[in-house]
């Protein structure tokens, strides 16, 4: 999974906060829980791109001997084995990563006051440090982190931070933390004075800018456009996910590049932690900042906006301020507790599903919910929205026909390829259904799912399953989400012809982000998969994607979500009432409103297999801030930026 620009004028010295999440106020710990072996690392930043279509290129953690030195970042991995003494490294000069005449990490620009043309290079990134630490043992832990810090531009201006830049995520500095015991795991991050610039003017400056939250929830989820270049991105921050050894990878700002200029991602400030020991029964409350993950339980944190919990196993509530916290379950489960008031508003859509892809360069097709009235008839996918006063009867639609979206020859979702018959095309999906409804009292709620189920299920691949499904509902005490998968295959890998080759199987009730990747041999794609994939809104509202297949190239790019549900409340000082929503099948209507988080990333990502599936390639990228100087010219956009199953073993999935 390691796929892991904007001018600021500022004045004065800010103080870098250095995040921190403590686990704190353990219950009960059984005496035998011992830790036999532990996980971890640290990474200040990568880039892996891929420009105009050409190859994908590494710089920061892990690039290869032949990458520019000044590109290099610090990295470190803790021994199964562990090590009482901390493990760190670090660049106090910081790191630039450069693609040609594209700065795509890097520190913030210089002020008007030192650079009045505008015209001086952004600096390399603030000094990066990393660390991890862990032992075995009944007491056993791991503790890992990752941070940019401030400091200057040099003898010019001392007060000034060089932090992260250049655009179109800035900040003061970043940092992730995490740590992992036989209690559980947690993880956290911080972005000091963090701006996103959300689009720019003909000429690169910024144009529409939102400050990023210092402690941002779990999955907190962002899109934007570089309107000069016509390239849009996804910035992720605090991207939490659980892998399936229980380990919990949170990357501090994880930007998405989708092109079609630049393909890839930036990861800065990234901690892995993880332990293997035997299950504990631990009941823990955390205060203050602290995320708190138990295993095998349900667990409780009660907190302030920046908490996040993860549970191992089970069922995880967290109650914060209004709007702020985020829960995530990596047993399936996600709550978000927003506080009390009167309700005035609720929302709430469900979408079969979306892809949205180019191929060889060209321009994205989007199919499925929302798709044009142009696009043929069979690939319309049914969707519903729930209207703001609510309905008390479902808002439902039904396709009992199931759907087919084709690319050209590239047949990028439909159902499974028939048994016995190894020349027959796959079918359309099985049938889809979606429903939504929702009531504005006090005391009110919101539900919303997705499904495709049998016969015929999910298909053709490298994602086959008999059947998918989402749910998600919101209330006073939260917001929660899971993922159902039926008989669910993953082909990681096939062989020249097109033919699976490495197949795996995937979960029934998949963690909350969890991921996994691949490859289309025989197309040189590349692909990420995430099941179970949820985000939170600014406004509290959650999003889960059953199934979010990200294809990045280089000749399909774009995503594929499957059964995609959405739940929010407002909290304002009225009541409500109930009305009837939009529901289509066909899809032409875009009545679903995949929320910021989902749709949106539905259509921004694209699915993209050309002749066969997909290719994938996580673009992370960090959190910089800009305060002062939102309104500089986005110089790295300009002048030095992106210019910028089952039956797995038996055929080619695009056929």
């Amino acid at each position: 999974m390691w796929r892991s620009r904007m001018r600021r004028s500022r004045e004065g010295m800010i103080l870098l906060v250095l995040f921190s999440g403590v686990l704190a106020g353990v219950a009960s710990s059984p005496a035998s829980a011992q830790v036999s072996a532990v996980k971890g690392s640290a990474c200040g930043y990568f880039t892996n791109v891929s420009l105009f279509g050409g190859p994908s290129s590494l710089e920061g953690c892990g690039q290869p001997a032949s990458a520019a030195a000044t590109s290099a970042s610090p990295s470190v991995t803790l021994p199964a084995g562990g090590s009482a003494t901390p493990i760190t490294a670090a660049k106090p000069e910081g790191a630039t990563a450069q693609y040609g005449p594209a700065t795509l990490f890097s520190g913030q620009y210089p002020n008007a006051t030192n650079d009045p043309t505008h015209n001086a290079q952004a600096p390399a990134s603030g000094p990066i440090s990393v660390s991890t630490v862990g032992t075995t043992g009944a007491t056993g832990s791991v503790t890992s982190s990752a941070s940019i810090g401030q400091g200057t531009q040099g003898t010019t201006d001392p007060n000034q931070p060089r932090g992260v830049g250049p655009g179109p995520v800035i900040a003061d500095a970043v940092a992730s933390m995490c740590s992992a015991s036989a209690s559980g795991v947690s993880a956290s991050t911080t972005i000091t004075n963090g701006v996103l610039v959300t689009s720019t003017t003909a000429d690169g400056s910024p144009l529409n800018t939102e400050p990023v939250p210092a402690n941002p929830p779990a999955n907190y989820t962002r899109t934007g456009v570089i309107t000069n270049v016509g390239d849009s991105f996804r910035a992720v921050y605090n991207e939490q996910t659980t892998a399936a050894d229980g380990s919990i990878t949170v990357d501090a700002v994880h930007v998405y590049l989708l092109g079609p200029t630049a393909v890839g991602d930036l990861v800065i400030a990234q901690s892995v932690c993880g332990v293997t020991a035997v299950a504990a029964t631990t009941t823990t409350t955390a205060a203050g900042a602290t995320t708190t993950t138990a295993a095998g339980a349900t667990t409780t944190t009660t907190v302030a906006g920046a908490t996040t919990t993860t549970a191992a196993a089970g069922t995880t509530t967290t109650t914060a301020a209004a709007g702020t916290t985020t829960t995530t379950a990596a047993g399936g489960t996600t709550t978000t507790t927003a506080g009390s008031g009167q309700l005035a508003s609720v929302s709430g859509s469900a979408c079969g599903y979306i892809a949205n892809v180019s191929l060889f360069g060209g321009p994205k097709m989007l199919r499925g919910c929302g798709q044009a009235s142009d696009a043929p008839a069979t690939s319309a996918s049914p969707s519903v929205t729930l209207p703001a006063a609510g309905s008390t009867t479902p808002v439902t639609a039904t396709d009992s026909d199931g759907a087919t979206a084709e690319y050209g020859p590239a047949k990028l979702f439909s159902g499974q390829y028939p048994a016995g018959d190894a020349n027959a095309p796959a079918p359309p999906s099985g049938p889809i259904t979606v429903s939504t409804q929702g009531t504005t009292d006090p005391s009110g709620s919101v539900t919303s799912s997705a499904s495709i189920g049998l016969p015929r299920g999910v298909g053709p691949g490298p994602v086959t399953a008999d059947g998918v499904s989402s749910t998600c509902s919101a209330s006073s005490s939260g917001a929660t989400a899971s993922t159902t998968i039926t008989n669910g295959i993953l082909v990681t890998s096939t062989n020249a012809d097109g033919i699976a080759n490495d197949t795996q199987p995937v979960p029934a009730n998949p963690p909350a982000n969890y991921t996994r990747t691949g490859t289309i041999t025989n197309v040189g794609d590349n692909f990420r998969v995430v099941y179970n994939e949820q985000t939170t809104g600014s406004d509290g509202s959650i999003t889960v994607n059953a199934v979010h297949l990200f294809l990045l190239g280089p000749t399909a790019v774009g995503d594929l979500v499957i059964a995609q549900s959405v739940c929010g409340r407002g909290v304002l000082t009225s009541a409500g009432g109930s009305g009837a929503g939009t529901g289509t099948v066909g899809g032409s209507s875009g009545s679903v409103g995949l929320s910021n988080t989902g749709i949106e990333v539905a259509k921004m990502v694209g699915l993209a297999l050309l002749l066969l599936f997909v290719g994938v390639n996580l673009s992370h990228w960090v959190p910089q801030p800009a305060v002062a100087a939102v309104r500089r010219r986005l110089m790295p956009w300009t002048r030095r930026s992106l210019i910028v199953g089952r039956r797995s073993g038996r055929r080619r999935w695009p056929k």
